[in-house]
């Protein structure tokens, strides 16, 4: 016997020892099935517990008003109450100077240990031209209501967002 008729031998062997094994047992709708199987699904992932976030503004700094537009930190507080992480929380808000739609901002904050409370500043920047006089003067004059509308959102959660400040508070 030569070489070539030994692997060929060999080759037929190993192709005839695994005649009759497939990947999908069972698929004919026979006996196939060996007891004590089981199969395992990926369980899916649960979204992060946004809704038990606790979100406020925490302070509104000074507003540094100059003849066009002034500049203004918002620092918002953000708790995790929880006992699981938050994965970066972020939002999109609307930011309204008595009642007039300001500014678009959107803050990102690092992700959010169990308990853990942080803290963010936003820079907000009004242009009075998009305000209108009476909220312009508003921040001139150091009286407003600041309002802060839009979403907040952490992996595939989200939900609705809704503060107030009146400044200068107390």
């Amino acid at each position: 016997m030569n070489r070539r008729s030994v692997l060929t031998a060999v080759g037929g062997l190993a192709v005839g020892g695994l005649a009759g094994c497939t990947d999908d047992a069972g698929a004919g709708g026979g006996d196939d099935e060996q007891p004590g199987a089981t199969a395992t699904a990926t369980p899916t992932p649960m979204p992060p517990p946004i809704d038990d976030l606790e979100i406020s503004i925490f302070d509104v700094r000074k507003p540094e008003a100059g003849l066009r537009s002034a500049d203004m930190d918002v620092i918002l507080e953000v708790e995790n109450p929880t006992d699981e992480e938050i994965p970066s929380p972020s939002g999109e808000f609307d930011v309204f100077i008595n009642g007039a739609r300001a500014v678009t901002s959107e803050p990102t904050i690092n992700t959010l240990e169990p308990g853990e409370t942080a803290r963010r500043t936003m820079t907000v920047i009004v242009d009075y031209a998009d305000l209108g006089e009476s909220a312009g003067d508003a921040i001139r004059d150091g009286s407003f209501t600041l309002e802060i509308n839009g979403l907040l959102r952490a992996g595939e959660a989200e939900r609705d967002v809704s503060l107030d400040y009146e400044y200068p508070s107390g």
